[in-house]
């Protein structure tokens, strides 16, 4: 299969992603990419899993009950626990700023803004 080979042959796997963890396996499952990144994490070899990409890592999520990750990681994506999120507890989680923020541009000569 030649995506076991190329990965066989990658020194380090950058694995971006953006977007609901259940597609992502549908689209891994489709495409035949499951076992090799797999056997690639299993082996110990470098990877870096940027957001979705580190999820798929894990066994499942709660974002889609039922949809298996790639299982190098044993234990489940959980949604944080926050006093938005409607959590009954007193100890909330701080989550950080995640998101795109809006920036308007304020000023009346041309060349001087301030960001509003």
């Amino acid at each position: 299969m030649w995506r076991a080979r190329l990965t066989s042959r990658a020194s380090v796997l950058v694995f971006p992603g953006v977007g609901s963890f259940g597609s992502a396996v549908e689209v891994l499952e489709s495409r035949g990419w499951v076992e090799p990144l797999r056997a690639y994490c299993r082996a110990g070899r470098p990877f870096f899993g940027v957001c979705l990409g580190m999820q798929l890592l894990f066994e499942s999520s709660e974002e889609t009950p039922g949809a298996a990750g790639l299982g190098v990681i044993p234990g489940s994506v959980t949604h944080f626990r926050t006093a938005a999120a409607g959590a009954v507890t007193d100890e909330y989680l701080t989550v950080p700023h995640i998101g795109w923020n809006g920036v308007s541009f304020a000023g009346d000569k041309a060349g001087s803004y301030v960001l509003d």
